[in-house]
């Protein structure tokens, strides 16, 4: 674990149970929570090869403490989606799943200070043929739903209160099928930053004055491939 602001780094222990690569695999998600003055570390993985989508292990880890333990018993008989589909915020993890002979998908709420499962939300929005992905705003839950057209694609960005456990349409993009954006972060005013997933080198960004997509260029990482990216802002708090 690497703090970027004051240059320091930690090493995380291996888990005592892990005795193959296989169980390594996953993604892994952290946050600071202030309740108990400690940063969690959650790993969300496949509990055997070939089995990415389904069958999922969860394992916790403080910093505090330096160790792991896994959680049990996680909802079985669920399709869970890759990690673009898991987002962390507020101190929960929200992650996109489809119960095995449903239809609809469910996002599935946990909480990080309990290590426990709090509820299943149901989706903001059903369209026939639309795919959806969790996103991030702020310290807020968002779903990107995308919708496909002749000629264009549309992005309705729906953001969901727990205080009133409701979702509310915040956001609609239009643009072409060719643009193949994927969603990176929000930012001041309701802009929202993109990637080009086609070349992996180019970012867009939506202006909400025009309501336009506008070209980004970012000297210094022509070239380069990005698997993931987080929203960092620089504090001595951090």
């Amino acid at each position: 674990m690497w703090n970027p602001t004051t240059r320091e780094s930690r090493r995380i222990p291996r888990p005592n149970w892990s005795t193959s690569t296989e169980r390594m695999r996953g993604s892994y998600n952290f946050c600071y929570l202030p309740c108990i003055d400690s940063y969690k570390i959650l790993r969300r993985g496949p509990k055997a090869a070939n089995s990415i989508m389904e069958d999922m292990t969860v394992d916790i880890s403080s910093t505090k403490s330096n160790t792991w333990k896994s959680i049990d018993p996680f909802p079985p008989n669920c399709r869970y989606f890759s990690y673009r589909n898991i987002v962390m915020a507020d101190g929960v993890v929200y992650m996109m799943q489809l119960r095995k002979n449903m239809i609809n998908r469910t996002i599935l709420c946990f909480c990080m200070e309990k290590e426990q499962i709090q509820e299943e939300l149901l989706h903001p929005h059903k369209t026939e043929g639309a795919g959806s992905v969790l996103c991030g705003v702020g310290e807020k839950l968002g779903v990107t739903i995308i919708i496909l057209g002749d000629n264009h694609r549309t992005l309705e960005y729906w953001l969901y209160s727990m205080e009133t456990n409701l979702w509310n349409k915040i956001l609609t993009i239009s643009c072409p099928n060719n643009n193949n954006l994927r969603h990176l972060s929000f930012m001041k005013d309701r802009e929202v930053l993109f990637r080009k997933d086609n070349n992996n080198s180019g970012f867009m960004a939506y202006n909400s004055t025009t309501q336009k997509l506008e070209q980004v260029n970012v000297a210094g990482i022509e070239g380069l491939y990005f698997s993931n990216f987080v929203t960092y802002v620089e504090s001595v708090l951090s």
